[in-house]
């Protein structure tokens, strides 16, 4: 049985040897697993560590919404690093170097910055960034309202410049024209002068003659000058002569006419209403006349009683103005009433130079004083005849048979003949009297031809009150 018993003894050797080995490898095996776990735990807190760098918990948590969607296999990172490099592309406007993300922002960041120090001024600090002050988008924007202002002015610009171009051609052609009046009154100072050295020179040559020679020069021109006044004076006599009797033929066939039939009133067309009064309110006159008889805006009538003929002096108790004309009324507001004479329904209307059917013709001569304050206006003549034709009448130069007024100012001023003296202080003394007498002689012409054909005669006051215009001739507007 001793065999037996050794089998099972090595048998149980083996076994033990075995588990020892097992578990010795097992004990290994658990050691090298524990050291990788604790490698792997130090990965895994070193990787939260860095995880944590990157992103926090709450970042984390809503990174989707942040970062927005992106495809299957891509990353939120790189997706965000995706809109990073977009984001300097449409800032820097082309491709970008492969580098860091910081190197990249910071070159985006130097270039806008180089960008807004040319356009606005100072760099601004980007790491402070506001959207309401700086920034590509406000840069545009402030660049948008400079060129828009710059538009604006180069526009206005633009029309000064045009408006300097139409000053700078007036101020030419008024140039132009004062030089070349300038040039006639050098013209006719020169030829003034020239006749001042031709007398000078026969001054002067009379002067060199001897005493007895120039005695009788002036002797001889003394006669001659002596003889031409005798001469146009004996004519004048007879043309005196003649005319006194011919206005004593005249004076007595009118005489003998007269005593057959009363002579005509020569003023009967200047008494002639030209309309009547429909309806007074509230100084507003309404008259029945309008489109239709050539009634216009700015009229103006003397009013009369409706029951008394208009008196020679033309003063009426009312003067009205035309402001609204319709086909056949017009309506006038009150310059001037008479208090205790008040405008009345039927009263009648007239304005010596208005007519609805015809023109009359007016001769106006001498000196107007229009405002009343005693002394003649230089263009009163002028300003009375352009108030005439704006009224529908003609101006005529001289006295006719067609001649239907006669406006007589004051005689115009006659100049005193000049000195000789006067003349070596002022050449064109001699010129000045010469037109003075002219204006008087017409004067005088004008008076005594309306006289001979009997013309209905108007002063500076009758006249104003026959049109209506006295009191408004005061006004500084006038005219």
């Amino acid at each position: 049985m001793p065999a037996p018993r050794r089998g099972q003894s090595n048998a149980m050797l083996y076994t033990v040897v075995v588990f020892v080995g097992i578990s010795i490898i097992a004990s290994v095996i658990a050691v090298v697993f524990y050291i990788k776990y604790e490698d792997q735990q130090a990965n895994i807190r070193q990787a939260q560590s860095n995880f944590s760098e990157m992103v926090s918990d709450g970042d984390w948590r809503r990174i989707a919404s942040i970062v927005g969607e992106k495809k299957t296999r891509e990353t939120y990172f790189a997706k965000t690093n995706d809109y990073l490099d977009q984001t300097l592309i449409l800032l820097t406007g082309g491709p970008l170097d492969d580098t860091s993300a910081q190197e990249k922002v910071a070159s985006a960041v130097a270039d806008v910055n180089k960008i807004i120090v040319s356009v606005s001024g100072p760099p601004c600090q980007i790491e402070n960034f506001d959207s309401n002050t700086t920034g590509l988008i406000r840069v545009i924007e402030l660049l948008e309202a400079k060129l828009k202002n710059t538009t604006d002015e180069k526009a206005a610009t633009g029309q000064k410049l045009d408006e300097l171009h139409q000053q700078f051609k007036t101020a030419k052609d008024t140039s132009i024209e004062t030089e070349r009046r300038l040039k006639a009154e050098v013209d006719k100072f020169k030829q003034q002068a020239d006749n001042i050295t031709l007398k000078y020179n026969q001054l002067e040559q009379l002067l060199r003659q001897t005493t007895d020679q120039r005695v009788a020069t002036l002797k001889e021109q003394r006669d001659q000058a002596v003889n031409e006044r005798k001469t146009i004076y004996d004519e004048m006599l007879k043309t005196q002569a003649q005319l006194e009797t011919t206005q004593d033929k005249l004076k007595q066939l009118q005489e003998q006419l007269w005593a057959i039939k009363a002579p005509p009133d020569r003023e009967v067309a200047a008494h002639k209403p030209d309309a009547k009064v429909m309806l007074i309110d509230n100084n507003i006159v309404h008259i029945n006349i309008g489109m239709a008889d050539h009634v216009y805006r700015g009229l103006t009538f003397a009013v009369y009683d409706k029951s008394i003929p208009i008196p020679r002096d033309g003063k009426g108790k009312a003067e009205i103005q035309v402001f609204d004309v319709r086909q056949n009324v017009s309506a006038a507001r009150v310059i001037y009433s008479e208090t205790k004479r008040p405008i009345v329904a039927d009263d009648i209307v007239a304005n010596l130079v208005w007519d609805s059917d015809e023109k009359n013709i007016f001769t106006v001569v001498g000196e107007f004083d229009l405002n009343g304050d005693g002394g003649a206006e230089y263009d009163a003549i002028d300003r009375v005849k352009k108030m005439v034709e704006n009224w529908g009448g003609q101006v005529s130069q001289d006295v006719s048979v067609d001649t239907d007024f006669v406006l007589l100012g004051s005689p115009p001023q006659l100049l005193r003949q000049p000195t000789v003296e006067a003349l070596e202080i002022d050449p064109a003394a001699q010129e000045k009297y010469q037109a003075s007498l002219e204006r008087r002689q017409h004067y005088e012409k004008v008076r005594t031809e309306a006289q001979a054909l009997w013309l209905p005669v108007f002063n500076t006051e009758r006249f104003l009150y026959f049109v209506g215009y006295k009191h408004l001739s005061n006004r500084l507007d006038s005219f």
